[in-house]
């Protein structure tokens, strides 16, 4: 695996290499000359989703051609990750994954279906989402450390949901790291967290926050934390992770842009080019990212390469030690 990242990573320093040519080059004459997709590996509506189709709307106007989302959930990602890595590497699938597809794969799961650092190029690493923990206001409890606190005095822990591994591994890192007896309930998507809260089925979550925010405000959740940079402008008054002494313990969620291996780097740059203006505009970045609870990455293909090899470093630290297996 050290052989397959390291070979991903020169790949990526080479299309880094040559952004200086292709920069003075104009655009591919022969594309794009016809519809192109996205590959999304989350349901319609989900957090990424509703980042994702603004984008893909304005790449449409930009490139000329009709651009469309197509969402292929599944297996943990493995269903959107197995369709971009079997697609033709001619510019015209782009693929929007999250750490399960491609840093955590080897880790969670025995029959992939795909090589994670041998079959996509990177585009962009677009957004961090932003995750909060949330309890149901008569817990009685207003941060993270109350929570942790409240779950060591019942004999039976506290039972908390989540929808995703990143997430997953962070809460039983707490179990370890800070003596939390969080009992893991695992859920498919942030939708059916948030309906588990409301319905009292479990007491606290840990979700992306950035749907959830109008039941924090009607008073239905209490946000305890969110695991942004600095703290959240739609929830200033919840304290980060930093804050709370808890940031190191983390795998933050994030979703970027790749392709299939073989793309030519004339294509890879411009669809780099695009995408990364289109979320750099102020506009785009108050009214999709900031109000479904996104942070941007933006970074270029060299760094998205070096942050996935990082990125799998992270896991596979975290892995060993909470003794997680492929399932």
């Amino acid at each position: 695996m050290k052989k397959r990242v390291s070979v991903f990573i020169a790949a990526c320093a080479t299309v880094a290499l040559s952004w200086a040519a292709v920069a003075q080059q104009a655009r591919p004459a022969d594309y794009p000359t016809r519809l192109i997709r996205v590959v999304s590996p989350v349901n319609a509506g989900g957090l990424s989703d509703i980042a994702l189709r603004p984008a893909a709307q304005e790449l449409s106007k930009r490139l000329g051609q009709p651009v469309i989302v197509e969402n292929r959930p599944g297996a943990g990602g493995l269903l959107a990750g197995r369709t971009c890595a079997k697609s033709a590497p001619d510019g015209y699938t782009i693929c929007n994954v999250f750490n399960d597809v491609i840093s955590n794969a080897e880790f969670l799961f025995k029959d992939v279906g795909y090589e994670p650092y041998k079959d996509f190029v990177p585009i962009t690493n677009g957004y961090y989402i932003i995750n909060g923990f949330l309890a149901i206001p008569s817990l009685g409890v207003n941060n993270l450390k109350e929570l942790i606190e409240l779950s060591k005095k019942r004999p039976e822990g506290l039972n908390v949901a989540s929808p995703a591994t990143g997430i997953t591994m962070f809460i039983q890192m707490l179990n370890q790291e800070a003596g939390a007896k969080f009992n893991v309930i695992p859920y498919k998507s942030g939708s059916e967290v948030a309906n588990a809260l409301l319905t009292k089925s479990v007491e606290a979550a840990a979700v992306g926050v950035g749907n959830l925010i109008p039941q924090v405000q009607a008073g239905n959740f209490k946000a305890l934390s969110v695991d942004s940079a600095e703290r959240f402008p739609l929830l200033p008054d919840t304290p980060t992770l930093k804050e709370q002494g808890y940031d190191s313990l983390r795998i933050k969620s994030w979703y970027g842009f790749v392709a299939p291996a073989g793309t030519r780097r004339d294509i890879i740059e411009l669809l780099h080019r695009e995408i990364t203006a289109i979320y750099k505009d102020p506009d785009i970045q108050r009214n999709v990212l900031t109000n479904a609870g996104l942070e941007p990455i933006l970074d270029t293909p060299e760094e998205f390469g070096r942050f996935l090899e990082l990125d799998r470093e992270r896991t596979a630290r975290q892995v060993q030690r909470l003794g997680i297996k492929p399932q």
